[in-house]
């Protein structure tokens, strides 16, 4: 288990190590989104001479 285990879990801990962040940050991520939106309102401005 720990030699066979090591061999793949040790690529395999580093890579669900960081997904999990990920997953984990739902908040900092949805907070993250509304941001870059706001830049790809580039179309809205577009749309509405307003801007």
């Amino acid at each position: 288990m720990s030699n066979a285990g090591t061999s793949n879990e040790n690529p395999t801990t580093s890579a669900p190590s960081s997904p999990p962040p990920s997953p984990r940050f739902p908040s900092p991520p949805q907070l993250d989104p509304p941001d870059p939106p706001v830049l790809l309102c580039s179309p809205f401005a577009a749309a509405q001479p307003t801007s």
